[in-house]
């Protein structure tokens, strides 16, 4: 066979539609083509492969050895052309069963997820969640790969790959808590202090 650059792929569907019905007329008739379209097709087919294909007998156009070995292999290769040029499909919330992978951290698992999956399953009552940890793993590798769908909880100064796209959600101020009359708190309280004072876990 020559070089697949200057072997044209249509020929691939003729093949296929004339290994399925072993007659020239009734393919043609599959593929829309006059039967001389068709016959030049198979010539240029069997120019190209440098083998017969399907040979003409009592019993009708008979596949050699090459185009039985050739079938499965040209039939995975359209169906995945098939699947690849295929429009995306439209998710459609209310009616999906799409399990979710969500990286986000503990504090948001333990204290916001309920309510937010609660608030969501009224928009897609079908769909699933399963929840791991923001990791450098998740940031680097899983985002990319889509083993992971979407990341909650990540701070704004974040490295995140080409291409992940990062809007804010919300907004949270840190608040640190002391005794009243603790002689080192002040209106305002500097890192080096809040690390120099004992805490409470």
């Amino acid at each position: 066979m020559r070089s697949l650059r200057h072997f044209d792929l249509n020929l691939l569907l003729v093949f296929e539609v004339l290994m399925r019905e072993r007659h020239v007329t009734r393919a043609a008739e599959k593929l829309h083509l006059s039967q001389p379209a068709l016959s030049h097709a198979l010539k240029r087919l069997r120019e190209a492969l440098d083998d017969p294909l399907l040979v003409r007998t009592d019993q009708g156009l008979q596949p050699t050895s090459r185009a039985l070995a050739l079938l499965p292999v040209v039939q995975q290769a359209l169906a995945a052309l098939q699947e690849g040029l295929a429009p995306p499909a439209i998710f459609a919330p209310a009616t999906s069963t799409r399990r979710f992978t969500l990286a986000t951290t503990d504090y948001f698992e333990e204290v916001m997820y309920p309510a937010f999956l609660s608030q969501l399953l009224g928009y897609a009552p079908g769909i699933s969640f399963s929840i791991e940890l923001i990791t450098p793993e998740v940031l680097s590798e899983a985002l990319e790969q889509r083993q992971v769908d979407m990341v909650v909880g990540l701070d704004s100064q974040s490295s995140l790959p080409s291409g992940v796209l990062q809007t804010p959600w919300m907004h949270e101020e840190l608040v640190c808590l002391a005794a009243q009359h603790n002689p080192h708190m002040g209106e305002a309280l500097e890192l080096e202090a809040f690390a120099r004072q004992p805490h409470v876990e």
